[in-house]
């Protein structure tokens, strides 16, 4: 059912591309897809769409980290100009999250967006390892989907072809999946006593760590038929040992490619952190100059102010007094000063 819903959404995504002009939906991933009543998958959530117009310069950088292609997050402004193969990249990352069940970011191994989104630009993808063990065609296509250079990213019309090939391949035909899906409720059915130990056991049953991209539907493997599953089941029997065996070596190694991987964006966001401190620093050491600039203006201000309201008093002081000493005197003296003026009459 999963390859079904897969096949169905890159068909809905493929009449939005091939509308004129082409409609981008920016941001595909599960928690924006509905499943109907008969099991169809539709693409909901449009809030992020535009037309891929071919007068815009540019387009802004949205949608969510983990399932954003390099081109929408480049800091190079010639790359911010994107088209339809954003859906792509978008599509071949839910791929990983259908097949994990929903848990995006259990394949991300738990990084933040940040993270991703600079190991991304750089190349990184996450790993496919269990997806190659449970089906290799569909590794090849999230690879596919997933190319740095948008140009070598498939269509999803190659996706449709690529996807039902595979599933008549198999067997695996819409009339048949259908089939299995009908629910026989006309036919009444006797209800058998319960067992309690078989109720427990019923209970503890659990499906394969490596998540099936196949869904159980009334206790049947709907996306293979039986002599699939059965060679299936004997050649993983026979190949168990080397599997565990490789497993545990790659995963050895993965361990110490992350490793490495954190302790660099570690060591790089310590570094940026640092620029960050001694840029706030050297602003926060001149925006203290400024102010210490400012108050020294503002104080030398002040200063003069004080002192030109000083003397201005002492010279109004100065001319009351003379004007009171000016009218204490007599007439013969008011006549000589006028006569040799002020200082000089003093002197006499």
């Amino acid at each position: 059912i999963k390859t079904e819903w897969a096949l169905q959404i890159a068909k809905g995504c493929a009449f939005l591309h091939a509308k004129h002009p082409s409609i981008i939906h920016r941001d595909l991933k599960c928690a924006n897809v509905l499943v109907s009543d008969d099991l169809k998958a539709k693409i909901t959530d449009f809030g992020e769409s535009r037309s891929a117009c071919e007068d815009d310069g540019t387009m802004t950088s949205v949608g969510t980290p983990y399932f954003m292609a390099p081109e929408v997050f480049s800091a190079d402004s010639g790359d911010k100009y994107y088209g339809t193969e954003v859906d792509v990249y978008s599509f071949g990352v839910m791929l990983l999250e259908i097949f994990f069940d929903g848990n995006i970011k259990k394949a991300f191994r738990n990084l933040g967006g940040m993270i991703v989104m600079n190991r991304v630009s750089k190349g990184w993808r996450p790993d496919l390892l269990k997806v190659e063990e449970e089906d290799q065609h569909l590794a090849e296509t999230i690879r596919g989907c997933w190319a740095q250079k948008p140009e070598d990213r498939p269509t999803f019309l190659e996706i449709i072809g690529a996807f039902e090939g595979k599933m008549l391949e198999e067997g695996l035909g819409t009339d048949k999946l259908e089939e299995n899906l009908k629910i026989t409720a006309d036919e009444p059915k006797n209800i058998e006593p319960v067992n309690k130990k078989d109720a427990e056991k019923e209970k503890t049953v659990k499906l394969d760590e490596g998540k099936q991209l196949f869904t159980l539907v009334n206790g049947q493997d709907i996306g293979k038929n039986d002599k699939i599953q059965e060679a299936e089941k004997v050649e993983k029997k026979d190949t168990t040992n080397q599997t565990e065996s490789a497993t545990a070596l790659l995963k050895n190694e993965e361990d110490e490619e992350v490793s490495s991987d954190d302790d660099e964006d570690e060591m790089e966001a310590i570094k940026q952190q640092k620029l960050l401190i001694e840029k706030m620093q050297a602003e926060v050491l001149r925006l203290g100059e400024m102010q210490a600039e400012y108050l020294k203006k503002k104080e030398n201000k002040k200063r003069k102010k004080k002192v030109e309201k000083e003397r201005k008093a002492k010279e109004e002081e100065k001319k009351k007094q003379e004007e009171k000493e000016y009218k204490n005197l007599t007439e013969q003296q008011k006549a000589m000063k006028a006569m040799v003026g002020k200082q000089d009459f003093w002197l006499l």
